[in-house]
């Protein structure tokens, strides 16, 4: 930057604004809100399909591990498909973000939530998820 040859000094950092709506926050947020928004809609499909078919509750762990994955690998390519570097990078940090959200949530809601072995299982399932899915995410061509 040269002051000289026209150039002012709010110019310069403007260009650079964190404001803007391609910056790694926005990105981060927008592929939250729209794998929660995925995972409500899937969550009451899934409800549905126990509710009205002949299908047991023993499936229900299946479905909601698999709601989860799909979202996990949803927010993950999207945050990876608008950063063209380090695509596993993006994409475990996104799924890291989703899970403990989804987990803090979750204990306000049901006071007896205790951290068990059950859960760093699905702590590990969303991070290789979101590993694999910013993977992808990258060598997509938008």
């Amino acid at each position: 930057m040269n002051i000289r040859t026209g150039g002012d000094i709010m110019s310069f950092y403007s260009k650079g604004s964190k404001s803007s709506k391609n910056s790694t926050a926005w990105i981060y947020g927008r592929a939250l809100v729209r794998s929660y928004f995925l995972t409500i809609i899937l969550f009451f499909i899934g409800g549905a399909i126990i509710t009205y078919t002949n299908i047991s509750e023993n499936w229900t762990a299946v479905f909601s591990s698999s709601i989860l994955i799909v979202c996990t690998a949803y927010a993950s390519v999207y945050v990876a498909i608008h950063h063209v570097r380090r695509g596993w990078l993006h994409g475990a940090l996104v799924a890291m973000m989703y899970i403990l959200l989804i987990m803090i949530f979750g204990s306000l809601i049901v006071p007896s939530f205790v951290l068990s072995r059950f859960v760093l299982y699905r702590i590990l399932i969303c991070t290789i998820t979101g590993l694999v899915g910013g993977m992808i995410g990258v060598n997509i061509k938008e």
